[in-house]
């Protein structure tokens, strides 16, 4: 099985903890796995040259394509995000404009719809279900039939905080 993870920012807290203990029960030796973090994608210019044209013509495809073609080739893709203002990161967001061209009414990709997804984000108290919203939106336009979502109020600020019941 190939894996793909998308990280919605650096930070390890507690969604990049949840996502580990996803992946440590996930994974086995014959599983292949790759993991790209969305902080250093520049912003979607909105030049529309990835939906006139194609993809490989937009000025950032250097730093999509990777992540671009992990998700096209993987079996699973996990998109996590902590929850930044009761939503997913702007990070995440910005890897997400870059995806339009994607979408079911641009020029979506057949083999999307073989694929099986989990949207992860946790909060300290409110906004986790949002994002997991947000991200399954996305990945529904880009045909992925089957989204699931984990969210949780973890009532911490930090992993270390978070009670072993809850973990």
């Amino acid at each position: 099985m190939k894996i793909t993870v998308l990280h919605g920012q650096k930070h390890h807290g507690s969604t990049w903890n949840t996502t580990r203990l996803l992946l440590d029960a996930l994974i086995s030796q014959e599983d292949e796995h790759h993991e790209f973090c969305a902080n250093d994608i520049p912003d979607c210019i909105g030049c529309f040259t990835c939906i006139m044209k194609d993809e490989e013509s937009c000025p950032h495809r250097s730093m999509t394509k990777p992540i671009i073609q992990a998700i096209e080739q993987a079996d699973v893709l996990i998109v996590e995000t902590p929850n930044y203002c009761m939503g997913m990161t702007g990070q995440l967001k910005t890897f997400f404009d870059h995806m339009a061209y994607r979408w079911m009414s641009h020029r979506p990709l057949g083999e999307m719809k073989n694929k099986i997804a989990v949207a992860i984000s946790t909060t300290a108290g409110a906004g986790a279900r949002v994002a997991t919203k947000q991200i399954a939106r996305q990945l529904f336009w880009w045909g992925i039939p089957k989204v699931y979502r984990l969210n949780k109020a973890i009532a911490a600020a930090k992993w270390d905080d978070v009670k072993p019941e809850t973990k």
